[in-house]
């Protein structure tokens, strides 16, 4: 993805995510995710509407086992998944991980990705 020169590459993988944002100059620096480059995949279902991505989605799962999907990629093919009582579409899951990085891009230190990535 490009927005005002800046470029941000993602892997979306079975266990983990990784993103990659470059500036203008070509400068490119991997994102952080709770002091990490890797971003667990795992999302969870909070109460209400709420998903929870990454670390929070496996600290989330220790209360409520039912509403973890660890690897959403896997799932892809489903359609929808159960987390905790809730149906959820597969591709909302996917949305919440992508959302997740492009939130770190964009408030990442020095505004490097002005706006939204």
């Amino acid at each position: 993805m490009i927005t005002d020169g800046f470029r941000l590459g993602i892997d979306f993988g079975t266990s983990s995510t990784v993103a990659v944002l470059a500036d203008g100059d070509g400068r490119a620096q991997p994102l952080l995710f709770d002091a990490s480059p890797l971003l667990s995949s795992a999302v969870s279902a909070g109460d209400g509407v709420a998903l929870f991505t990454g670390m929070d989605a496996e600290r989330a799962a220790v209360a409520a086992p039912a509403g973890l999907e660890a690897n959403p990629k896997r799932r892809i093919d489903d359609g929808t998944v159960w987390l905790g009582d809730r149906e959820h579409a597969v591709g909302d899951l996917v949305a919440a991980v992508l959302g997740r990085v492009a939130a770190e891009a964009a408030g990442s230190p020095g505004d490097r990705c002005p706006g939204s990535c």
